[in-house]
């Protein structure tokens, strides 16, 4: 009876062993796949990296040539604005000079008007006896 005993355990340590073995080998094979996963998640990540950097360049193209033309656009409104002092300073001149014109002018058309009533007054009031 004690050599069965033997052989009993013997083909349990023999089946424990087999076990073992295809434990290892699902071991592997589930380390292979991780490793091929963890490739693919790398390749993956590098590729959005790649892309994030890409754009991230383009935007800071963007954002540069965005600066300049709003530096361009400063230039161009304060030489407008300069233009426009400028014109104000005219139109203030000529608006003095045609002032000081249209005060000329109405005072010589009162002095005209005031001298024809004159003549008119005197044509009128003091008409000559023939």
């Amino acid at each position: 009876m004690n050599q069965m005993v033997e052989i009993s355990l013997v083909d349990i340590l023999n089946k424990i062993e087999n076990k073992i073995d295809k434990l290892d080998q699902k071991i592997e094979r589930l380390d292979d796949k991780i490793i091929s996963m963890e490739e693919r998640f790398n390749q993956k990540l590098a590729s959005l990296e790649e892309k994030l950097n890409s754009r991230i360049t383009s935007l800071e193209k963007i954002v540069t040539e965005t600066r300049v033309d709003v530096e361009k656009l400063k230039a161009q409104n304060e030489q407008i604005v300069k233009r426009l002092d400028s014109h104000d300073k005219r139109f203030d001149e000529i608006n003095s000079r045609l002032n000081t014109l249209t005060i000329g002018f109405l005072s010589i058309v009162g002095v005209l008007v005031t001298g024809l009533l004159g003549i008119i007054v005197k044509i009128a009031l003091f008409p000559n006896p023939v």
